[in-house]
């Protein structure tokens, strides 16, 4: 229909703008033609099958020039303007198509009036602006269909709880709130903004940002994204990212700079288009003359309209763009953001997975895994997690922000503000020694590498070692002291947290048929907890770009997801490539996907969704060939009325529409819901005390 027969409108507009499109039909306009067209139709052929005086006839048929001159008011300035430009374009679109069939319908029945001879077709003419305005409005609207599958996640909330420099809180517009602008969010509200949990403890649903199905659980120092929400507590949240700068919006925006990259499969499209335009245009003026030359010229442009309306494109034109916009809107809801429409072709060809592990198949930064107190500890458990974490606060490193979650199991802090770091002193290879005074009371803190023990007492070294059988200790794991005034207190192991739900999205790309493997500079140890075709481990990243050139020249498709500046060279190799959130820039600035999350379902997911697109892309285009290799011979065999060629033309690109949506619609697997199992107290720990 005429929606896919121009150049695509500017998608530049922003997410939140919910304005008419310009130069799209009103709905109201819409109907006012279609009534206007329905009593032109019925009239008009009321009119040729009785024989009135010609008076009576005249004055009709002036009425039915009238309801055309209404519907163009109405309908007919888009599709005159679409004409233009492709006429100053030096184009031959299918607005200018349409105009000229609807001159053609009015010229020829001005003809047929003024000669009284011949037919009458001010009917067709007003069916022809109907649909055209209905073809306009239905590709908006799924146009914008697809978009709002990426925008559909951002928060609808208008306003938000902020809190004052007088500690009250105040409800301001989100429009107003700035960076380090602390929110207050309660249970069941929607987050606003990105940004660092200040305090509170809440279970946080963010299946729309990372798709994680799963709530969890977020407290002082975690990250939250706008577009979340808070299940069964309350955080007051520091702003990092307001409107406009938000995950959320980075999101919109690039799924809009996407779709104005076609993909190869839109060029293609684009190219097929090309051709058939003139073929098009040879065939209706061959129509036209030959039944002119058999019958009469009234019949050869009758007939020659058919040809030129049933033979418009638009299923060839819609088919492919519709199921790329699509697909991009479930990537982006599943925290997948493309940059370039490219993306859902090469997705639907690969047959390799390779990943990186560290920051990709593990988070970035190691957890705390475990941690133990021993019972003779020179403070209680509470105090000395305090202590623990006033310490490693003073320091940047990986293992330090392990310890620093220590604090999370304390609903309130045990010391308050009289908690002070006098001294500090980095001892190399070893840890970090402290004095700190709590109340009244000065400790000195001393953790680190168990070789930090070996220097005292002999007992000390036999409870580390009964507090080592007490832990949960993996083999790849690192275990830390805590020795207070000379003694040991505490064990934890810190060690790399594999990201959720590894395993199944693992399982669920072989059960594709894919080959999945690693390549990583890390030890291949540090691999066995992962089941996998295949370990690269401890390579450079040259290794790695050599060893994606050989799995290509083996005739794979290759996707390489990584995060880090070894990754790189990789990555512009693969044949596709996602870069992970938060990883070196150099990688995020050669990824063909940036992805969000970390559910690695969503990874198997979008191959899943892309492998969905093209099937239905090659349907359609089927469909779509021979829908107007047939519809043309049987318009220049004289057996199709011009209206009949219109109503073929708009049901096709219809038909194009539903099978692509009914198709790209349904989830590949279950919808993501919140397992309320997973929501426990906020006073419950993950760790045991």
């Amino acid at each position: 229909m005429g929606a896919c027969c121009h150049q695509p409108h500017d998608r530049s507009t922003r997410a939140d703008d919910h304005s008419e499109p310009a130069g799209e039909p009103a709905i109201w306009k819409i109907g006012a033609g279609l009534l206007l067209a329905g009593n032109t139709m019925t009239v008009g052929l009321a009119i040729s099958s009785v024989d009135a005086a010609h008076n009576i006839t005249l004055f009709i048929y002036i009425a039915l020039f009238a309801s055309v001159v209404i519907i163009f008011e109405l309908l007919g300035w888009p599709l005159a303007k679409g004409a233009w430009q492709g006429l100053k374009a030096g184009q031959i679109n299918f607005d200018m198509f349409f105009l000229i069939a609807v001159l053609a319908a009015v010229a020829a029945s001005m003809v047929s009036i003024a000669t009284e001879a011949g037919a009458v077709y001010f009917e067709v003419a007003a069916i022809l602006l109907v649909i055209h305005g209905i073809g306009r409005r239905v590709g908006t609207v799924n146009r914008r269909r697809a978009l709002d599958a990426a925008r559909s996640f951002g928060p609808e909330e208008t306003t938000a709880k902020r809190r004052g420099n007088n500690g009250q809180l105040e409800t301001v517009s989100v429009d107003r709130l700035e960076a380090a602008d602390r929110v207050v969010v309660g249970p069941g509200d929607l987050i606003p903004v990105d940004g660092t949990v200040y305090g509170g403890v809440a279970m946080v649903q963010d299946t729309e940002i990372t798709g994680e199905s799963f709530a969890t659980a977020r407290r002082a120092g975690d990250t939250v994204f706008a577009g979340s929400y808070s299940v069964d507590g309350t955080l007051e949240i520091e702003a990092t990212a307001t409107a406009g700068d938000r995950v959320i919006d980075q999101v919109v925006d690039s799924v809009q700079q996407a779709w104005q990259r076609p993909s190869r499969w839109q060029r293609q499209a684009r190219e097929a288009i090309r051709w058939f335009v003139p073929l098009v245009l040879l065939t209706t003026v061959a129509t036209f003359i030959g039944w002119t030359i058999a019958v009469d010229w009234t019949t050869g442009l009758f007939h020659a309209l058919a040809v030129l309306l049933v033979a418009c494109p638009c299923a060839l034109g819609f088919a492919v763009p519709l199921a790329v916009w699509m697909t991009m809107g479930k990537w982006a809801g599943r925290g997948l953001v493309p940059a370039h429409g490219q993306c859902v072709e090469t997705m639907s060809r690969v047959d390799t997975v390779v990943f990186d592990k560290t920051g990709t198949l593990t988070e970035a930064t190691p957890g705390l895994v475990d941690f133990v107190i021993d019972d003779g500890a020179p403070v209680d458990g509470r105090r000395l997690r305090q202590l623990i974490v006033a310490v490693e606060e003073q320091i940047d490193h990986p293992i330090a922000r392990a310890l620093q979650t220590l604090d999370r199991d304390l609903s309130s802090p045990c010391c308050g503000p009289t908690v002070v770091v006098e001294s500090t002193r980095l001892v190399a290879g070893l840890g970090i020694e402290a004095t700190v005074r709590c109340v009244d009371t000065r400790y000195r803190l001393q953790i680190g590498s168990t070789e930090l023990v070996d220097e005292l007492h002999d007992r000390e070294s036999q409870r580390l070692q009964q507090l080592q059988q007490r832990v949960y200790l993996p083999a790849t794991a690192r275990l830390v002291a805590v020795v207070v005034d000379s003694r040991v207190a505490a064990l934890a192991v810190v060690d790399e947290r594999t990201r959720r739900r590894v395993d199944q999205g693992l399982q669920r790309l072989r059960q594709m048929g894919m080959e999945v493997g690693i390549m990583t500079g890390d030890a291949t140890e540090r691999t066995e907890r992962f089941e996998l075709d295949w370990v690269h481990a401890q390579m450079t990243p040259v290794e790695k770009r050599d060893q994606v050139r050989r799995l290509q020249h083996k005739g794979r498709t290759v996707l390489f997801v990584g995060d880090g500046v070894n990754d790189a060279a990789a990555m512009a190799t693969a044949d596709v490539a996602i870069d992970v959130e938060g990883g070196a820039q150099l990688a995020a600035g050669v990824g063909d996907l940036r992805w969000s999350g970390d559910n690695l379902e969503s990874i198997a997911g979008a191959i899943d969704a892309a492998r969905r697109a093209f099937s239905v892309v090659r349907f359609n285009l089927g469909f779509a060939t021979i829908y107007n290799v047939g519809g043309i011979a049987v318009a220049a065999a004289g057996l199709l009325h011009p209206v009949v060629a219109a109503v073929l033309m708009m049901s096709s690109s219809l038909f194009v529409t539903w099978t692509t949506t009914a198709s790209l619609e349904t989830p590949s697997s279950p919808p993501d819901t919140i397992d309320r199992s997973t929501i426990f107290s906020p006073q419950t720990s993950a760790i045991q005390k």
